[in-house]
């Protein structure tokens, strides 16, 4: 399993500083520059709709070239090292993602990650994407379930194809309850933790 990586230093001002003086404003000119090429300001993307059925995030879709991702939230390093499951690269608290991600069914193995602070991208040994999950804060799917809502919810809304359970029991590990919805033989749909702190999204079974 992936182990995410500290969550990103977060920057405080003292209220008491007085930050009018054309020196003061020059240095925190400099020390935001300095920052933002360590940590990157505001260049992360948020993922916010993903629709299910046509299997995009905010118009990637599955099965897209990596180069479609790139040029839609940006270039990462390619991760080529990983096994399921993945998560965003400053996930910060557990993700509740799924424990096992089925090979992809075309391409074959070989692929690698693309990893964002709130989203993880995985591709084929094409290139292409075939499993993708996100943790930003509002992201909703095509019938208005995602991060934050209680999996109450989920069954409501996608009824008997939505199969609930409980991973990591008696495990060691942090248990946490989920639902994955199987909308066809090649979609399938993850929602993890209660409320829901992560939804995934896969041509490929989720478990």
């Amino acid at each position: 399993m992936s182990r995410s990586d500290p969550r990103r230093p977060i920057v405080r001002w003292s209220a008491r500083r007085r930050l009018c003086r054309p020196t003061a404003l020059f240095a925190i000119f400099v020390t935001g520059a300095l920052a933002c090429g360590f940590v990157g300001c505001g260049d992360e993307p948020t993922f916010s709709n993903l629709d299910e059925m046509r299997g995009t995030i905010d118009g990637v879709g599955l099965d897209d070239p990596e180069t479609t991702v790139f040029e839609r939230f940006g270039s990462v390093e390619r991760d080529g090292r990983y096994s399921a499951p993945v998560e965003p690269r400053n996930a910060g608290r557990p993700v509740y993602g799924p424990g096992t991600v089925d090979g992809p069914r075309r391409g074959g193995q070989g692929g690698a990650l693309l990893r964002y602070s709130d989203g993880v991208f995985a591709s084929d040994a094409r290139r292409r994407v075939y499993y993708m999950l996100f943790t930003s804060r509002g992201l909703k799917t095509s019938r208005g379930v995602g991060i934050g809502n209680r999996l109450a919810k989920v069954k409501s809304v996608y009824g008997d194809i939505a199969r609930c359970g409980r991973r990591n029991v008696d495990s060691g590990y942090t248990a946490y309850e989920f639902c994955r919805v199987r909308l066809s033989a090649t979609r399938w749909l993850w929602f993890g933790g209660d409320p829901v702190r992560s939804v995934a999204l896969s041509t490929v079974a989720m478990g």
